[in-house]
């Protein structure tokens, strides 16, 4: 009997699957060094503020997003297992769905937003990866009620941890 339960115990053992691991891990702070189109220079006299360094916290099941906006700290969380998310972020709200297609991380939806201009929403595809060289690529793209689309290639280098 004992050795039955021995075998037993492996067979158990050696059924029970580790939780998936994600094909990339884009944990820590990236910093934005180029965006492609360039946004447009104003023939006027202001200028847009530089973007902010974004902290990435990544668990198995879970990406959060944490962007910093005169002094406004702002997460967006997104979960792996295709359920819907819902984030907002001032008069905006994006509801989405996240999944892994190979070493990508998509994420797909709508946002919409309600301001003294009124009623506006896009469906957003944006798409995450990790190149060669360790850089994070996100690659966006907007299309608005009227069809039009507009389209981004953000490209982010990790920061080296505190510490280290």
């Amino acid at each position: 009997m004992t050795m039955a339960w021995l075998v037993g115990m492996i067979c158990l053992v050696s059924t029970q699957a580790a939780p998936p691991r994600a094909p990339a891990d884009f944990s820590g702070t990236w910093t934005m060094t180029s965006l492609v189109p360039a946004p447009k220079q104003a023939a006027g006299g202001s200028v847009a503020l530089p973007p902010s360094d974004e902290l990435l916290r990544q668990t198995p099941n879970s990406l959060a997003i944490e962007r910093t906006y005169f002094d406004q700290v702002n997460t967006q969380t997104f979960t792996f297992d295709g359920a819907e998310n819902t984030n907002k972020s001032g008069a905006t709200v994006f509801v989405s769905r996240t999944r892994w297609v190979g070493g990508k991380l998509i994420t797909e939806g709508k946002k919409s937003q309600v301001t003294s201009q009124g009623y506006d929403e896009w469906t957003v595809k944006e798409t995450r990866s990790l190149n060669a060289a360790g850089l994070m690529i996100v690659e966006t793209e907007y299309v608005g009620r009227d069809g039009t689309v507009t389209a981004s290639t953000r490209q982010y280098t990790r920061r080296p941890a505190r510490g280290r």
